[in-house]
């Protein structure tokens, strides 16, 4: 996998600012070139002779270098404008491989329901979020009743104007728990006969007989 994150239109602005900056730095050597590798001697004597060619020696020496520093930099101005063209063309393709699989895999939704299975659903109607609300969780135990229980979000919702609405929530939440169990234990004894047990679970509250 790879870890690497590429902008296509960064690496394009990159590699325009380095042609431009390779555009300015050949105006500047080839407006130097003759004043650097073409030096008159300052006298008719043969020092100012043998300076004048040692500077100009280190002018050619320069430019030489400069001219392969451009081509280096051309070429690496190419590659990075190379990379760009790639990784749109990449990107391009991969968009264009997605929404393909998307139209294949919303196309028995789409002639069915008319919507697509996959994409942005729509908007809720008015009124809808107060159904949900009053609709509580049902969780079905591993003895096949049902305990409802409402769950911790919707009974916030529900307090968040009072000052222990936290504190509701927790003992609602294990009151609901100390339920399912009370109703698990009664099925485990009604299997084994014992209906002293079953009133217990039962009616926790109902006066023993």
């Amino acid at each position: 996998m790879s870890f690497v994150n590429a902008a296509p239109e960064t690496i394009s602005a990159a590699a325009a600012d380095l042609a431009s900056i390779s555009t300015t730095i050949g105006a500047a050597n080839a407006t130097v070139a003759v004043y650097t590798t073409r030096l008159a001697a300052a006298g008719a004597d043969e020092v100012s002779a043998a300076l004048a060619t040692l500077f100009g020696s280190h002018g050619r020496l320069y430019q030489a270098v400069s001219l392969r520093a451009a081509e280096f930099h051309e070429q690496f101005t190419q590659a990075l404008a190379a990379a760009s063209i790639s990784y749109s063309t990449a990107e391009t393709t991969s968009t264009a491989l997605m929404h393909d699989a998307l139209s294949v895999l919303n196309a028995p939704s789409q002639a069915l329901l008319g919507r697509p299975l996959i994409g942005n659903g729509t908007n809720g109607g008015p009124g809808q979020k107060a159904v949900l609300e009053a609709i509580p969780f049902r969780r079905r135990s591993r003895h096949g009743r049902f305990a409802e229980r409402a769950t911790q979000q919707t009974l916030y919702e529900r307090n968040q104007n009072g000052n222990s609405s936290r504190f509701r929530v927790h003992r609602t939440a294990a009151a609901g728990d100390q339920q399912t169990r009370r109703r698990a234990g009664a099925c485990r004894a009604v299997r084994r006969g014992d209906r002293g047990r079953v009133t217990r679970h039962v009616r926790p509250d109902a006066p023993r007989r």
